[in-house]
């Protein structure tokens, strides 16, 4: 069948949306945790990268563990993952320390460990079985 498959738009917009606020964050973390912190170019790569670091960390958790374990819905996935990664964010630019920005970038590893995945369950699910895969 040629239509849409059901929950597709929804799921383009929260991809795109998803990956737009993780491309921003790559983009200019160094740059922000330097003035944050005001060190050199080196030590704020190095201190990014820590922060990455508790992001993936916490992605990985979340897709390998809590996600394999308690194979919660996609509805489930997306409205968890979308606040919380929004929290994340939200805690990123009000971090009162450097200590916080690396709790921040962890909170944003959860939810967008869990947002993605559901995104991926929620078209996979809204296909037919002859188009799955």
């Amino acid at each position: 069948s040629s239509s849409m498959p059901q929950g597709l738009p929804l799921a383009l917009l929260l991809t795109f949306l998803t990956y737009a606020a993780i491309a921003t964050v790559q983009q200019t973390a160094a740059f922000y945790i330097q003035d944050f912190t005001g060190t050199g170019a080196a030590a704020a790569a190095r201190l990014s990268g820590f922060a990455f670091v508790a992001l993936a960390a916490t992605m990985l958790v979340m897709q390998g563990g809590v996600v394999q374990v308690c194979k919660p819905s996609p509805g489930v996935m997306i409205s968890a993952g979308l606040p919380c990664a929004a929290a994340g964010l939200g805690l990123y630019i009000a971090a009162p320390a450097y200590g916080w920005i690396i709790a921040a970038f962890a909170v944003m590893g959860a939810g967008f460990g869990l947002v993605q995945p559901g995104i991926a369950a929620l078209v996979s699910l809204g296909t037919g079985a002859d188009t799955q895969g």
